[in-house]
């Protein structure tokens, strides 16, 4: 535990909000920084980084309109989104750090979203209220049955209707 709390330490103030870098050098900056860790160190890191990067903003309030989702690029950039915005730099990040795309799933509740990260027999569960990481039970019927990104995305631009 104490080599954990020494690397968010020292690996944190690294990625601060005052970073002006491109995104993409603050990825490589961050997987060069994760790259020999623990998966779930690497994941922890990443999650604190987005979570104090990013600025909760509405939609209305950012960009005048109820539902908009914007690339990582433009959220790095604005250092504000709402959660979708959140999710989407996780996964950039995390992408950029090596892991799978498929292990990686958008996970809607009550109209927020979530990013759900797979790992052997469990999954982790990212949420920008909050950097506590909750670890899930992972079986793979549950994971196949969530929407993939695309579908999300094409809810979101209204081509799918959605049920429930």
């Amino acid at each position: 535990m104490r080599g954990i709390v020494l690397f968010l330490v020292v690996a944190l103030p690294v990625f601060s909000k005052a970073y002006a870098g491109s995104l993409d050098e603050a990825a490589s900056k961050m997987a060069k920084v994760v790259g020999g860790n623990p998966f779930f160190l690497k994941v922890s890191a990443i999650n604190l980084k987005v979570n104090a990067h990013l600025t909760y903003v509405e939609d209305q309030q950012l960009f005048g309109l109820s539902e908009k989702w914007v690339g990582p690029e433009q959220s790095w950039q604005l250092a504000a989104g709402d959660c979708e915005e959140f999710v989407m730099l996780k996964e950039y990040f995390l992408l950029k750090a090596g892991i799978a795309p498929e292990s990686m799933h958008y996970l809607i509740h009550n109209e927020h979203i979530l990013l759900l990260v797979e790992h052997e027999d469990e999954a982790l569960l990212l949420d920008n209220r909050t950097n506590v990481i909750k670890r899930v039970k992972a079986d793979a019927d549950s994971l196949a049955k969530l929407p993939s990104r695309a579908d999300i995305l094409a809810r979101k631009r209204g081509l799918v209707a959605v049920a429930g």
